[in-house]
């Protein structure tokens, strides 16, 4: 059985991506945009700023 071949370029960019440290800005956004997704389910009235402030007040408390 003849499998497809992963390209190469794309192995070794995801290889340094896994090798680069992330901002604490970066890690932020990223659960952010996380939590955002979870929670959209068309009902919930979430927005961005509420998931800021709330975020925020845990990492603040986590510091």
């Amino acid at each position: 059985m003849n499998f497809p071949q992963t390209d190469k370029t794309l192995i070794q960019t995801l290889t340094e991506a896994t090798r680069k440290k992330m901002t604490a800005k970066e890690v932020h956004n990223q659960r952010v945009s996380f939590i955002l997704a979870t929670l959209d389910d068309g009902k919930t009235s979430i927005t961005q700023e509420k998931v800021e402030k709330e975020l925020s007040k845990l990492e603040g408390a986590a510091a």
